[in-house]
């Protein structure tokens, strides 16, 4: 829709801001999931649907608490990454998109790495196929309604 409506040179701070958080998300998150959910589902062999739905919710904390952080620090050094590694042509654009591009990535990680993880054990992974149409459609929504004329 941007690329339509602003052209490819509009695009880029975004898709660079993104991609640099992304990237670090796709490594961080993985990891302390893969961590965390054999414990999950060794609660539920042994200790039944309660013992897994307290594992679940200290699983959530611990990756909230993880990832979180992250996010929030990549907000705040936003600007100086932008001085330090982004080209001026950029920059403005990295800069300010920086707190939208860390709250998509902190929901992104919300569904795939808190939301997911009780559907996997339910095995009910078509909730989760809606989930992320509802949440589609909702981006092109916002993005109409929010980008720029």
């Amino acid at each position: 829709m941007m690329i339509a409506s602003h052209g490819a040179a509009a695009y880029a701070p975004y898709a660079l801001t993104f991609d640099l958080l992304f990237r670090v998300i796709a490594v961080m998150g993985p990891a302390v999931d893969l961590a965390l959910f054999p414990v999950t589902l060794a609660a539920l062999a042994t200790g039944g649907r309660t013992a897994a739905r307290a594992s679940l919710s200290r699983n959530g904390a611990i990756i909230v608490a993880t990832l979180a952080p992250l996010l929030l620090g990549f907000w705040l050094v936003a600007p100086g990454i932008g001085q330090a590694v982004i080209g001026p042509d950029f920059r403005e654009g990295f800069v300010a998109l920086s707190g939208w591009v860390a709250l998509h990535c902190a929901i992104l990680a919300v569904q795939q790495f808190v939301l997911n993880q009780p559907l996997f054990i339910v095995e009910r992974t078509d909730v989760s196929v809606w989930c992320v149409a509802a949440g589609s459609a909702v981006a092109v929504g916002c993005g109409f309604l929010l980008l720029p004329a």
